[in-house]
């Protein structure tokens, strides 16, 4: 929240908002794009030597964790600032 300088309530519609501004398919894509990822990485925790898992940790968390909540929050905000 902090962030994208928004409230919870905010973020709460933001699934629905999204779903109207990009689609059914493009969202529901995404959500089930990061679901399978975390599956992945729970999954080669629990199977891969501590290196590998290490490695699989710093994609997961490139592609979903702070960083890129860091950059989307960047995103957001110059957006913002145009409209």
């Amino acid at each position: 929240m902090e962030a994208f300088a928004a409230t919870r309530d905010s973020i709460k519609d933001w699934k629905a908002e999204l779903r109207v501004a990009l689609g059914n398919f493009e969202v529901d894509a995404v959500l089930e794009n990061a679901r399978e990822f975390g599956e992945w990485y729970v999954s080669s925790l629990k199977n891969s030597e501590e290196g590998s898992a290490k490695r699989v940790c710093d994609g997961c968390e490139h592609q979903f964790g702070k960083p890129a909540l860091l950059r989307a929050a960047k995103q957001y905000k110059a957006r913002s600032k145009k409209s």
